[in-house]
């Protein structure tokens, strides 16, 4: 009884190179199998904040504090929805500093707080604004429930483009 061969060579030599292929290719490809999709982790890719509250979406938000004290909390606000939206912004730990209104329209995207904007979020003397640090600001639309968001505190020497938005 002869020794079963395929193309010359006896199967049991080319199922060995075939499992050791197979535990090569599986041994280098095992860190993908577990280490999480970089593209599936959500950051905001600006130097601000955001969130999304329903069809409304605020992005790239942060404080820009003046010499003074005053804080600019400045963003970029986009309504996706069919019907305009109030979206209310309180600054501080519980509003505490000052909460505006905004009408945003349907359709409507905009920047508030920038230089030529009509609408802006000005607090002359917030408690929590450090130069480095976070302030709570407080985003919600109508009746829904809001988010608060930790707003990084910038000035005008981290982007001189922005020091005409700087009260």
């Amino acid at each position: 009884m002869s020794t079963p061969r395929i193309a010359g060579k006896p199967v049991a030599r080319i199922a060995g190179i075939a499992a050791l292929a197979a535990a090569a290719a599986i041994g280098m490809s095992a860190c993908s199998l577990v280490a999480p999709q970089a593209t599936l982790i959500q950051y905001d890719p600006a130097d601000g904040v955001g969130a999304d509250l329903g069809t409304v979406k605020v992005r790239d938000v942060q404080a820009l504090l003046g010499e003074s004290g005053a804080v600019n909390v400045m963003f970029y606000v986009v309504n996706a929805g069919d019907e305009a939206a109030k979206l209310s912004v309180a600054v501080g730990e519980g509003g505490i500093d000052g909460t505006t209104t905004l009408n945003v329209p349907a359709g409507f995207a905009s920047t508030v707080g920038g230089v030529g904007d009509t609408a802006k979020v000005i607090i002359e003397e917030p408690a929590d604004a450090r130069l480095g640090g976070l302030l709570p600001v407080y985003f919600q639309v109508g009746q829904a429930e809001g988010t608060q968001l930790q707003v990084p505190v910038l000035d005008a020497s981290y982007r001189p483009e922005r020091a005409p938005s700087v009260p």
